[in-house]
Order: structure tokens, then sequence, then C-alpha cells
């Protein structure tokens, strides 16, 4: 066979550069869709009747239609509160409370701005941050005897001093409740569990039953 002489092709396929293209079935070249682009499927989705050239299966394509996670199935990290370290009271020395009773009223906020005349009902009292306000109310009655009386109730606040304006105030911040002879949910509420911070003074209005 001479050189220029090329091989017949093979009918039913066209060759052009690395491109391949299967005719139809009848014999007619596919030519190309409408605008001169070629049909591809979409990366990533397999057409109908064809499989994967992968041996790895693909993952389900997620639609419209598909269940979504629902906030109860994430698994939620809940923060452990440490417990409280125990003070150990024959080590730590403790701190001096201002501690001002009243009973049978309440004391103002504005009897605490001038810090040089306060309120005279005043007890001075050694504790320590993890006193309890049950542990106090039994410290006050051992000095007043008004307290004493069953269902007498205690209010504990604690006191500190602020400016607004430029001018000194006092805020008042409520600790919590016990009653004489009766449990109550504040009666092992300790100091260090509330508001109360070291140099603050304590306000007690105390009210007596009827």
């Amino acid at each position: 066979m001479a050189d220029n002489e090329r091989e017949p092709e093979q009918p039913g396929t066209t060759t052009a550069g690395d491109a391949h293209v299967q005719d139809s079935a009848d014999g007619s070249a596919a030519g190309p869709s409408e605008g001169g682009a070629v049909e591809l499927h979409a990366q990533g989705e397999v057409g109908l009747g064809e499989e994967d050239d992968d041996d790895e299966p693909r993952r389900p394509r997620s639609t419209s239609g598909s269940a979504k996670r629902s906030r109860s199935d994430v698994e939620v990290e809940t923060p452990v509160k440490k417990p409280a370290v125990a003070i150990d009271r024959e080590k730590r020395c403790p701190f001096l409370l201002r501690v001002f009773v009243r009973t049978n009223g309440q004391v103002r906020r504005e009897e605490f701005t001038d810090p040089q005349r306060l309120p005279d009902e005043e007890l001075q009292v050694y504790t320590w941050m993890d006193a309890t306000l049950s542990e106090l109310a039994s410290l006050i009655m051992e000095v007043d005897p008004a307290p004493r009386r069953r269902r007498a109730n205690l209010r504990f606040s604690t006191v500190y001093r602020s400016s607004h304006m430029g001018k000194p105030t006092a805020q008042f911040r409520d600790l919590g409740r016990v009653t004489v002879g009766q449990e109550g949910p504040d009666d092992a509420k300790a100091l260090r569990d509330t508001a109360f911070k070291i140099g603050d003074m304590l306000a007690v209005s105390v009210m007596l039953p009827r």
C-alpha cells in the first residue's frame, strides 16, 4: 500500500483530535446541540442508565425535601460548675463585716450616702465568705433579742457605695431571706454565692410576725 493512501475509516465513528463522538443508531453523526455547545452531565451527577467509573459509591445528593437535622440532635456540652473550695477557718483570717439591723422597718440607702453619718443600729461581725445567711441570722440573734421570735423574717441586702453624676450614693442588692423556725431556700446560701464583696456592708430588715 502506498504511503499517501490512508486506511479506510470505520463506518459509524468520526475522529477529531482527541474527541471521540459516537454516531447515532441510524448512521447519522451526533452533532452539537443548539448554540454549538456540547451537552455534558453536571459534575457529580450520573445520568439515567449510566454508572460511575469510580468504584466508590457516591453520596446521595441533598434535596429540598430531605429531612434536616434538628437542634435536639446536636450534642451541646454543658459547662460543669466547679464545687466551691472549702475555707479553712483555722488558717484563714476572717474579715470585718458591718451589719445594720432594723426591726419593723427598712434601712434606706440614703442613710449610707455619708460614710460619717451611718445608721446607729450597727453590729460588727468577724466572719468568712462561706458564712451562710442562716449562720449570720444566728449571730444577729445572739446580740439582738428582737429577731428571736418564731417566724420572724430577716431580709438581707448588701450595701456598697458608688457615685452618680459626681455625687456619692449607695446601692442595695437583695441577697435573700431567712425565717426563724422555718427552713427556706436561702438558708444555705453563702456570701460568696451572692453579689456580696468584701468591703460591702449588710443591711438587715427584721419583720416580726403579728
